[in-house]
């Protein structure tokens, strides 16, 4: 908690690598298509609408959406010359951020077919 606080060696501290800015525009973005995806299908399902073309239509453009903010944010904060480092920090988050991905990926793939399921 010390070195949290302590506001001389915050000053030392070094700015977002690539892959901490990469993951955290992943969850904004996966967050606000989630958001326009859960909202669309509501509005459909409190109309009476329960056509799976029209839900699919849904799901592919917030799919595309997904994609398309995915892509842009990476091109803004991909910076020519900024050649990456790999140093500790770096090495010790990314088998974090894959077993979250993994596991977030399973509960949606599982969740997924239990809806098609029942």
């Amino acid at each position: 908690m010390y070195k949290i606080f302590n506001t001389r060696e915050q000053q030392a501290m070094t700015s977002w690598s690539f892959n901490e800015r990469s993951r955290l525009a992943t969850i904004l973005a996966v967050g606000f298509t989630g958001l326009f995806y859960l909202k669309a299908v509501y509005g459909m399902l409190t109309t009476g609408n329960r056509n799976p073309a029209d839900m699919a239509t849904v799901a592919i453009v917030s799919v595309v959406l997904l994609i398309v903010i995915e892509a842009i944010y990476h091109a803004i904060i991909a910076r020519p010359g900024d050649e990456e480092t790999r140093d500790e920090r770096d090495r010790s988050i990314q088998p974090r951020g894959a077993w979250v991905e993994k596991l977030v990926l399973a509960i949606g793939v599982m969740l997924t077919v239990y809806i098609l399921w029942v």
